[in-house]
């Protein structure tokens, strides 16, 4: 991934990027890969320019975990509680576009 993403963006933002994603210990353990989903379907909504423009923005979202992910990640975790079933059961209802302009 990281060097498609260096291929992409400028090299101050790559530069960004792996030093926030340092900082958080990425390993994708633990992860809840559910909000890859959501973040995919938004950013599949977008024209092939500002896909571009916003990949960096995305990568972000995913090494910082932020305030929208923890959110997902707590109601993931509720449902999975209240479903008595692992987390990786609960799946959003998302669908992906049939066509993507690319």
């Amino acid at each position: 991934m990281a060097y498609c993403i260096q291929e992409t963006v400028t090299e101050h933002t790559f530069i960004r990027l792996i030093n926030t994603m340092n900082r958080r210990s990425m390993s994708g353990v633990h992860y809840f890969t559910q909000y890859i989903d959501l973040l995919n379907i938004k950013f599949s909504e977008m024209d092939a320019q500002k896909r571009l423009k916003n990949i960096s923005v995305y990568a972000k979202r995913i090494a910082e975990q932020s305030d929208e992910y923890q959110q997902l990640a707590s109601e993931i975790s509720e449902s999975a509680k209240k479903y008595n079933c692992s987390v990786d059961e609960i799946h959003l209802k998302l669908e992906y576009p049939e066509d993507m302009e690319w």
